[in-house]
């Protein structure tokens, strides 16, 4: 079986080298007919050049004689004896136009300039005083005056009159006198007028058409598309194009203009002067690599600069035209070369298609066999019946840490963990004598690292070429088995969760009678002696309540469901004591604790889980023991700062816990976060506690910068978004206390705890009726009055919400507190509550039980209040006055016109200076200040200020589509008597808002006024 694809396989070389060396014969008659041509488009080129540059020489020569002959006859007229007689004699009429003009030397004059004008061929002649006067001329009336070709030429002309004949070339002279019209160009011949003491008296000068030169340089044109042309050292033309027509066409001449003078010899793609007019003064020169003239077209060219005429010469023709030779070549080898090509290739293509055709039916077998191999989640190994490795897929490689093709050729006991003779070789890989398929109990495999790992196998057996061959599917079962071991773990936590939040409901009633107990004997004794023991015993009261949550917060997932926030640093500050119990007496804690006060962008629970998880891992990376630092800080992070990943700009709150323990390396720090990832032994660790710290902080908008090195120990930073900072009332403060009064029925099963709470109610003002079930309670609001209801959630025979509903029945709404040693969210989650109901966790000290009637009582008296309002709100609002500062034309139309329905009156004002002189008018009537945040004249800050100097602002609510997140919101929310609403406003919730204001300004000025 292997000698056929021996052979099949060398046939398939042979004609690989067939067609590769095919191929290279092919490229080889390509590269050289490619360099044959090249060479003879260059010596086209070359000969191009030769013929432009004799073209040149010979246009070159032509001007010289052309120039000197007509230097000869102007030197022969000048010379002239009677010439130069005239000449004096006008001299001697003195320099006045009046003098020089009508006299008989002038008339003399013109009649020789009349005579010569045919046989010099020429337009004009001049006769020019040494200082640039004219003095004579046919048909010019600028006698007198100063001779224009000596002011455009005076360099030529002053060699004239060191008595050498010169040749000016093209010119453009301007009129007489007025300056304005122009004369076409023109080249000038002079020479000097020499008197009998050999004096120059004068310069003749003679004008000539410009289109003599042309004239001269399109005797030697050579082609269709060859020009000579001439040009001056500023690259104008000074001959006639022979294709100024085309020029007029493309607008680069405009119509009824000449080219000399007025074309420019500059490419017109780039600008710049051409290649002749740039290289022309360094000498001679040919460019048969082609360039763009001043058409734009690519031509080859033959360049000089001559001193004796003072221009410029060039021969050009059209490149297209001087290849043509080439071309016609080029395009014979061209097609010979693609015939040999076409024939080639279809020889070539007739032997691919056979070769194509078999390959393509062993690659699509081969590819479905990797594809099925490479993207196998099992191990796949094939081996001999010699237990010789001959295959193995790439999950069958990570599984056992080999690179690649490592195990080709090794012995199959090289992935087997055990050196028992009854696990060596491949009778253990045999195939199972049923047909179920199902794999094999587990065995123990060894990687190439030496560690080991249970898996499962399913082998396969084949016969080819009389030789036995085994194909092995193996499955790791490691994460299997530790995932289940999870599960059990998470099951005897959730069992214990369930044991704990029971004991917890017990012992928090136990803690509040000894709590209240202690405070109740504490205020009613008479002497100080035992106070500080009751201080004590309340004290420890309130711990065990402390650690009774965190027990609960621990064993229930997300903490203990409660959703309030806290400042940072006050939940390290109240967790200190258990974390110390936590990591035991080898380990000491400090804190460094921020006085900030900023509450973190989460849940109170959820920072507890933080600092929890962080000091644990801390504590378990030093077993022999060591020191664990907990800080905390508040930073602003910018965007020209170097952000930490992940952050936005803004202000963060930074928990950092460092140990000295045995720090990490690379691989362990970049695997740290994953989920189920632990470093500890099996059974020590779950792998979740990190990684459900990365997600808290992830949600809370922040992120985690770790430091550690192996030996030196660890740092954690963990970046939690700022949600403002922490208020008096937030931490207790003493608000303003009401006197209370009334009758409370307070329904509580345990007795010790209803002790205390009634002695808690008796010392806040209330008379008390007691009842220690749902039975007992439903009799008492059958006969007595109540104020106030004070009831367990849970009670024998009912719950408090039963309770609450009976008593109310009864008699009719009325404030009702709840209380339990139940977390908030148990009940909830049991129904035992609704979402929100006001709870006071057990246990709890007097003033936390008045803060909560007293907000209690507040929201009561609010809601009796609503409930008795007038039907007409303008009853309530006539007379609330508002002044609306937005610089939006319909938002403040809009919301003056809606305020306006709910009765409130409205001062509008659409910018900070008209905000200005409204309250100057009506300060003393407006009772609240609602703004837009942006305003086009004045930073809101400032504006504030300048009302509050004019007279306080009573309230002020600020408008803005900025989040309330916004560091600009929040600085505004420091403000007293401050309210923020978001646009796009809710106008029920303005007008709420506005009332609310206002009624506690009215309060305010009513407190005021009346007489202490």
């Amino acid at each position: 079986m292997r000698r056929p694809a021996r052979n099949k396989l060398k046939s398939s070389s042979i004609r690989a080298w067939a067609v590769g060396l095919e191929i290279a014969f092919l490229l080889g008659v390509f590269v050289m007919a490619w360099v044959t041509l090249q060479r003879v488009e260059q010596r086209v080129r070359e000969d191009a050049g030769q013929v432009l540059q004799a073209v040149l020489e010979t246009s070159h020569e032509s001007l010289l004689f052309w120039v000197h002959d007509r230097e000869d006859l102007v030197a022969q007229l000048a010379a002239d004896p009677e010439l130069v007689s005239l000449v004096s004699a006008q001299l001697a009429q003195g320099r006045s136009k009046d003098s020089l003009a009508g006299n008989s030397a002038l008339v003399s004059l013109r009649r020789i300039f009349e005579r010569r004008s045919r046989r010099y061929q020429s337009t004009g002649f001049f006769v020019i005083a040494t200082d640039g006067t004219s003095l004579a001329a046919v048909g010019d009336d600028s006698l007198g005056m100063p001779n224009q070709l000596w002011e455009q030429r005076r360099h030529l002309m002053q060699q004239a009159v060191t008595g050498k004949p010169v040749f000016v070339p093209p010119v453009r002279l301007q009129g007489p006198e007025s300056g304005t019209a122009v004369e076409d160009p023109a080249l000038y011949f002079a020479a000097p007028v020499v008197d009998g003491e050999k004096r120059t008296i004068a310069v003749l000068a003679v004008r000539y058409s410009p289109t003599g030169l042309t004239r001269i340089l399109e005797i030697a044109r050579i082609s269709k598309t060859g020009e000579t042309y001439a040009f001056d050292a500023q690259g104008r033309m000074l001959t006639t194009s022979r294709f100024e027509d085309s020029l007029r066409v493309a607008g680069t001449l405009e119509a009824g203009q000449n080219s000399i003078l007025s074309l420019s010899m500059t490419d017109p793609t780039t600008g710049e002067l051409t290649v002749p007019v740039q290289r022309a003064k360094a000498g001679r020169g040919v460019d048969v690599d082609g360039y763009r003239d001043y058409r734009g077209i690519r031509v080859l060219g033959a360049w000089m600069w001559s001193r004796d005429l003072g221009f410029g010469l060039t021969a050009e023709i059209d490149e297209g035209e001087a290849l043509a030779p080439y071309e016609s070549t080029r395009r014979i080898v061209i097609a010979v070369l693609a015939a040999t090509a076409c024939l080639a290739l279809l020889l070539t293509v007739a032997v691919l298609r056979v070769e194509r055709r078999r390959f393509l039916e062993v690659r699509d077998r081969e590819e479905r066999l990797r594809a099925i191999l490479d993207t196998a989640a099992d191990g796949i190994v094939t081996f001999d019946d010699e237990g010789t490795i001959e295959a193995t897929n790439p999950a069958l490689n990570r599984m056992f840490g080999y690179r690649s093709g490592e195990l080709i050729g090794l012995d199959i006991d090289v992935l087997l963990g055990s050196a028992d003779s009854q696990v060596q070789g491949p009778t253990i890989l045999q195939p199972p004598d049923d047909e179920s398929g199902e794999m094999s109990p587990e065995l123990l495999g060894r990687r190439k690292d030496g560690t080991t790992f249970e898996f499962e196998v399913r082998v396969g057996e084949s016969v080819a070429d009389n030789k036995r061959r085994y194909t092995a599917i193996l499955r790791d079962v490691t994460e299997r088995r530790a995932l289940e071991a999870r599960l059990l773990k998470s099951q005897m936590l959730e069992a214990v969760g369930r044991l704990a939040a029971g004991v917890a409901h017990d012992f928090n009633n136990l803690l509040m009678g000894i709590s209240g107990c202690a405070q109740i004997a504490s205020k009613r004794i008479q002497s100080d002696a035992p106070r500080p023991y009751l201080d004590n015993i309340r004290q420890s009261a309130e711990s065990g309540a402390a650690m009774t949550r965190q027990l609960v917060a621990m064993t229930r997932k997300g903490g203990t469901g409660q959703k309030e926030q806290s400042a940072l640093d006050r939940v390290v500050d109240r967790l200190e004591e258990i974390l110390k119990r936590l990591i035991g007496q080898d380990v000491s804690l400090s804190t460094v604790l921020s006085a900030e006060r900023g509450i973190p962008a989460c849940a109170r629970g959820q920072i507890e889980q933080i600092v929890i998880n962080l000091v644990v891992n801390a504590r378990d990376a030093m077993p022999g023991g060591g020191e664990i630092k907990i800080s905390t800080w508040a930073t602003d992070v910018s965007a020209e700062s170097e952000l930490p990943h992940g952050l936005a700009p803004g202000r963060y709150l930074v928990l950092s816990v460092t140990d000295t323990g045995t720090g990490m390396n690379a691989d362990t720090k970049a695997r740290i976060f994953e989920p189920f990832f632990t470093t500890k032994p099996v059974g020590k660790g779950t792998g979740l506690g990190l990684s459900t710290v990365f997600e808290i902080v992830e949600d809370a908008g922040g992120t985690i910068e770790l430091d550690t090195e192996e030996g030196k120990g660890t740092e954690f930073r963990v970046f939690l978004g700022w949600a403002g900072a922490e208020r008096a009332d937030d931490v207790g403060a003493p608000s303003a206390e009401q006197q209370l009064s009334g009758t409370a029925l307070l329904v509580e099963d345990d007795t010790t705890v209803r002790m205390t709470v009634r002695d808690y109610l008796q010392d806040l003002g209330f008379h008390v009726v007691e009842a220690k079930d749902c039975d007992e309670a439903v009799d008492v609001a059958s006969s007595e009055s109540l104020d106030l209801l004070v009831t367990d959630v849970i009670l024998p025979g009912g719950d408090g919400m039963l309770v609450a509903e009976e008593v109310r029945a009864r008699q009719g709404s009325l404030p009702v507190l709840m209380m339990s040693a139940h977390p908030a969210d148990y009940l909830a989650e049991t129904g035992r509550i609704a979402q929100g109901t006001p709870l006071l966790q057990k246990p709890f000290a007097a003033e936390r039980l008045r803060e909560a009637i007293n907000v209690l009582m507040i929201d009561s008296s609010a809601e009796a209040h609503a409930s008795h309002r007038p039907a007409s709100p303008e009853a309530s609002t006539a007379s609330v006055c508002v002044l609306l500062i937005e610089d939006h034309d319909s938002a403040r139309m809009a919301t003056s016109e809606l305020l306006g329905e709910e009765g409130i009156t409205v001062i509008a004002a659409g910018t900070a200076a008209e905000a200005l002189a409204a309250y100057v008018e009506s300060a003393s009537t407006i009772d609240v200040v609602v703004t837009d945040i942006g305003l086009p004249d004045m930073a809101i800050d400032d504006l504030i200020g300048e009302l509050n100097r004019i007279r306080p602002i009573p309230s002020t609510v600020y408008i803005s589509g900025l989040s309330e997140d916004d560091l600009q919101i929040q600085k505004i929310l420091r403000n007293e008597n401050a309210t923020y609403l978001r646009k796009p406003l809710d106008f029920d919730a303005l007008t709420r808002t506005i009332r609310k204001c206002a009624s506690g300004t009215t309060a305010a000025a009513e407190q005021a006024a009346q007489p202490q």
